[in-house]
Parts: structure tokens; C-alpha cells; sequence
């Protein structure tokens, strides 16, 4: 349920506020980056319980765990959020592609 509420707030707790004004700032979405924030914590916890759990796909992440948000949907929304050149980046492809 953790991770839910996580993803929940990364995916579309703030995604109403993406194009307000109040929201904005020069170099950037404040909107974009908290979701971002958001998909990473949500990420470290998912990779501790994945090893945790010996789990050996995502598939079998998502039938024990997962609520509303199946894993391959939120990891490649954090995907499109980083840089590809970020080490970050490839660690989440990593477990995107399990």
C-alpha cells in the first residue's frame, strides 16, 4: 500500500497542477520534478522488496503487490522523467526490462 500511495502522488497528485501558473518556474516544472521525486522514492522501495522478495519478474511483482499501478506503466513514466545519462536511468531500464 506504500508504494501506492507513492505512485499515486507522483502519477496524479500533482499532475493537476502541471500547467498552473502558481507551478511554473524558469527552468522547469515544479510539477514534473515532484513526480519525479515521487516515481524515485516509489522505485527504491520497489527494488528493495523485488530483491527482497526473490522476485524474478515484474509480472510476478505485479500479481502479489501491486493495486492500481502495474510496474511496467509507472517505470516508464520515471523513465521519460530522467536523463538518459543519469546512472539512475539505467538501473530503472534495468528492472523496467525484468
Amino acid at each position: 500500500i506504500e508504494i501506492d500511495r507513492i505512485l499515486y502522488l507522483g502519477l496524479y497528485r500533482f499532475a493537476e497542477y502541471g500547467n498552473s501558473k502558481n507551478f511554473r518556474r524558469s527552468k522547469g516544472n515544479i510539477a514534473d520534478e515532484r513526480k519525479c521525486l515521487y516515481l524515485l522514492l516509489a522505485f527504491d522501495k520497489y527494488v528493495e522488496k523485488f530483491n527482497k522478495e526473490n522476485m524474478s519478474s515484474n509480472k510476478a511483482y505485479d500479481k502479489k503487490y501491486s493495486i492500481h499501478y502495474d510496474t511496467k506503466t509507472w517505470l516508464k513514466e520515471l523513465l521519460e522523467t530522467l536523463d538518459e545519462n543519469d546512472a539512475k536511468y539505467h538501473e530503472v531500464e534495468e528492472y523496467y526490462n525484468k
